[in-house]
């Protein structure tokens, strides 16, 4: 498109930024990002250069970034938040998984069945449902968020394991309110 002098949208940038991080690295990626005209600087490069900070486990940054992100008024979406779990869980800080949900339960963002399992797998680092973020992914492929998506990702492991996920949600906001699993 550069070549042909058409210009970029705000979110063709971000596509950008992914593409740059995937091919030439983080640092390739954050440059680009860096050199950006601040009307391109959005949502959506913010958040690839969010992800990307997660993926290689950039704590620091991520955690910088996000910050920045807040005072934009850019955390008003599951994605971020999603990003800072992963990062989290790579870590191993699960402790700090809980911390934003508890964020996003105050900001009223919806919890995805992706951020659901996400927030069981670190209470039950140990536990058989290790399948979880792969069975809930697997599980609402084609399907929008919401109940549907819940609702179909379980048929997967309610097989193997014998749970259905109200017992999960229930006993996961029952955690988050300072009771037992």
């Amino acid at each position: 498109m550069e070549k042909l002098k058409m210009p970029l949208s705000p979110s063709q940038h971000g596509v950008r930024i992914d593409r740059i991080a995937q091919s030439k690295g983080l640092s390739a990626a954050e440059t680009y990002f860096n050199r950006l005209d601040h009307r391109f600087k959005t949502q959506s490069t913010y958040r690839k250069l969010l992800k990307w900070y997660c993926r290689e486990g950039k704590q620091e940054k991520a955690k910088a970034l996000f910050k920045k992100m807040d005072g934009l008024k850019y955390l008003n979406r599951t994605a971020p938040f999603q990003d800072m779990m992963v990062l989290y869980m790579s870590l191993k800080k699960l402790e700090k998984v809980a911390e934003v949900i508890n964020e996003m339960n105050k900001r009223n963002i919806r919890l995805t069945c992706e951020v659901y399992a996400i927030w069981w797998k670190s209470c039950h680092p140990q536990d058989r449902f290790e399948f979880a973020i792969d069975d809930f992914i697997e599980g609402s492929k084609g399907v929008d968020e919401g109940e549907e998506a819940f609702e179909q990702s379980w048929v997967i492991s309610k097989g193997r394991y014998g749970m259905d996920h109200r017992g999960v949600m229930e006993s996961m906001e029952r955690w988050n309110s300072g009771g037992n699993l």
